[in-house]
Order: structure tokens, then C-alpha cells, then sequence
């Protein structure tokens, strides 16, 4: 029915979105598991809290820190977070990201990992991993360099950024590099962090930017089998041009995707190594059409 007429509407919050996100993080435990993992340079009970509140606004409405103090206090997370709008400040804000190191990053994606584990049904592999840009408007960002742009401009400084998530897009590793970072070393990294992860017979599947030799020989040394796309350089050209097409096999995929053909074949490698003697391998090539 109608509002009585001696009722008005002084303000309206945002809350549908905040607040789905907000139970997730609390279910998570997100705060203070946050709080726990970067408190070792220092940091108050609301250190978590204040970045849970930044992570929910990049999913809804991204933009400057500068902005947020203003968009805060116009959500119901002041209430759901038990986080006051006025402790939500420019300065509080910024100083929360000192906070913010990579002993503490890598506690946190241990200890997140275990608590969606222990949560959710979710698959320890295969993990996917791939790298990505974000460039910036300002110019004193220190890892901030000239590079190749996934966004298409390379006028900007930008970041490099690597991400490792499992099937269900739950995050198991990331790293942020210099701007001007190639793809293929960063691959170290994430093959660490899935080992000391403890994931359950790792398949890594990563795209033809990360598939060098050194790589696929560090993989194949940890136990780790991949799915690595190759570059099309003469050798694979004439391994394509001299494969009969016939052998290819139809795969089923999505509505929509592209029809695809694969053909397995295992070929011999031979790894060299300063210092030791010649070693042959066995590995499969699945060709794609």
C-alpha cells in the first residue's frame, strides 16, 4: 500500500550488491584473516576491514581512491563492515596499502586457499595462468613502466600482472611486475607458489607467450604436467605441414566456440644441461585446427 503520509524518504543506500559481497567476505573470514597476514609492519583491528571495503568497491564501481571517501558513506558498508563512514579517509585508506607486502600477500593466498578448500567443493587443477596489463594516468608509480599494452596504449606507464586461478576462477597466485616485464620468466614464480601450495597433482595451462623451452623443462623437472600453447616457428610448421590432417579428431566443444580438431602425437626431446650429459624425454604435442 501506500507510505503514510507523515513518512519521507531522508536518504537511500546501496545494498544489494555490498551486501552479497560483504557476507561472502564474512563467511571467508576475509577482515581478519587480512588483518592476521599483514600485521607484521604494524596495523589495527580495522586494517582488514578497510581493505575488504576497497575490494568490494573495485568489483562494483572501480575508481581512484580520491573517490571513495564520497562513495562509502552512500552504501549500507559502514553498517555491515561495523566500519564508520568517517574512519574511511583518504589518509586511512592510503596508509592501509602500506600495509600491504609480499610475505604478507603470499600468507594471505595460503591462508584463503584452505579456507575455500575447507568451504567449497572446488578442484585443485587444472590452474590456469595468464598475464595481463594495467596502465596508469599518473607518473610516480615505481614499478610503473613503458611495455606492451593489452589495452592497446602504449602512451601510459602501466603494471604487468600475473594471475594463476583453478577451474571454478578461485584465485591461487598472483604477483604484480614492472611494466615492461616479459611473460615467459614470470612463469617461476607461479610454478613456486602452486608447489608450495600443495596442489594435488598440478596441470598448468598456460598460453604460447609462457611456453619457452626453459620453462617446459623447469615443469617437467617439479612433476607438473601442462598444457602450453606453441609458437608457430619453422620446426612446428613443418611437424603441421607434414601431419596428415585425416588423424585429426573432432572435439566436442560449447555452444558458440569455434569448432576444433586435435590430433595427439608423443615426440622425443632431447634436453641439454651445462655441465651434463645429454637426456631424452617423451612428450605429447596435441595439434589443433
Amino acid at each position: 500500500g501506500a507510505a503514510p503520509a507523515d513518512m519521507s524518504v531522508e536518504r537511500a543506500l546501496d545494498y544489494g550488491a555490498v551486501a552479497a559481497l560483504a557476507a561472502v567476505s564474512k563467511k571467508l573470514g576475509l577482515p581478519e584473516m587480512l588483518g592476521d597476514c599483514l600485521t607484521r609492519k604494524g596495523g589495527g583491528a580495522e586494517l582488514g576491514k578497510t581493505l575488504v571495503a576497497q575490494a568490494i568497491r573495485r568489483c562494483i564501481n572501480p575508481g581512484s581512491i580520491l573517490a571513495m571517501p564520497d562513495w562509502y558513506p552512500l552504501t549500507a558498508l559502514p553498517a555491515l563492515l561495523d566500519l564508520p563512514a568517517n574512519h574511511v579517509t583518504k589518509d586511512t585508506l592510503y596508509h592501509s596499502l602500506d600495509y600491504v607486502h609480499d610475505e604478507g600477500v603470499n600468507a594471505f593466498h595460503d591462508a584463503a586457499w584452505k579456507k575455500v578448500k575447507g568451504l567449497y567443493a572446488t578442484a585443485d587443477s587444472p590452474t590456469f595462468y595468464d598475464m595481463t596489463t594495467s596502465y596508469f594516468e599518473g607518473t610516480h608509480c615505481p614499478i610503473a613502466k613503458f611495455g606492451y599494452s593489452e589495452e592497446h596504449r602504449p602512451d601510459k606507464l602501466q603494471i604487468t600482472v600475473g594471475v594463476a586461478v583453478n577451474p571454478d576462477m578461485v584465485p591461487l597466485h598472483h604477483h604484480v611486475y614492472e611494466g615492461n616485464q616479459g611473460q615467459a620468466p614470470t612463469l617461476d614464480e607461479a610454478r613456486k607458489r602452486m608447489l608450495a601450495l600443495g596442489l594435488h597433482k598440478p596441470i598448468l595451462i598456460v598460453d604460447r607467450g609462457l611456453g619457452s623451452t626453459a620453462n617446459r623443462q623447469e615443469l617437467r623437472d617439479a612433476g607438473i604436467e601442462y598444457i602450453m600453447g606453441l609458437r608457430q616457428d619453422a620446426p612446428l610448421q613443418r611437424l603441421l605441414r607434414s601431419t596428415d590432417a585425416s588423424g585429426f579428431t573432432v572435439v566436442d566443444v560449447p555452444e558458440g566456440a569455434s569448432k576444433l580438431s586435435v590430433l595427439e602425437l608423443e615426440r622425443e626431446v632431447v634436453e641439454t644441461r651445462p655441465g651434463q650429459p645429454p637426456k631424452t624425454v617423451k612428450v605429447r604435442l596435441v595439434l589443433a585446427l
